[in-house]
């Protein structure tokens, strides 16, 4: 294992040399670092990944948000904002933060309740004497 192993242990001295001799004390480099990132290197194939943060998406696992992050993608919107749907989970009720789930799951119960119940089929007997189907209106 190249990029798990053997590699970290070296891409890590490197970095702490960068900062400790180049950007250590320098107000220019203020806020910037040094990273070997191996994640595309061990990342599978598009396909795979996709499929992946799918179902992470619709089994309410990451935000979108997470799952762009996961693929250093720009968020989408404000990423610190938790008002934000794009850093929010979504359930599946066609797709609704979970915040907003309870209310719709109320909501919709209660124009249930207000809707009109559809009885079975009226039948009327016909001149044989055997029931005949009379379609609802």
């Amino acid at each position: 294992m190249l990029y798990t192993d053997t590699l970290p242990p070296w891409t890590q001295n490197i970095e702490t040399t960068v900062h400790t001799q180049l950007r250590d004390g320098e107000p220019m480099f203020e806020g910037v670092f040094t990273e070997f990132d191996f994640s595309q290197v061990l990342q599978g194939s598009p396909e795979k990944r996709s499929a992946a943060y799918q179902r992470w998406f619709q089994s309410a696992t990451y935000s979108p948000n997470e799952l762009r992050r996961a693929d250093n993608l720009a968020p989408i919107g404000d990423a610190t904002d938790p008002e934000n749907p794009a850093n929010q989970i979504w359930v599946p009720l066609n797709m609704l933060p979970v915040g907003a789930a309870r209310e719709e799951i109320e909501a919709r119960a209660a124009a249930s309740r207000g809707m009109p119940t559809f009885e079975a089929p009226a039948s009327e007997p016909s001149k044989n004497g055997k029931a005949k189907h009379v379609p609802a209106l």
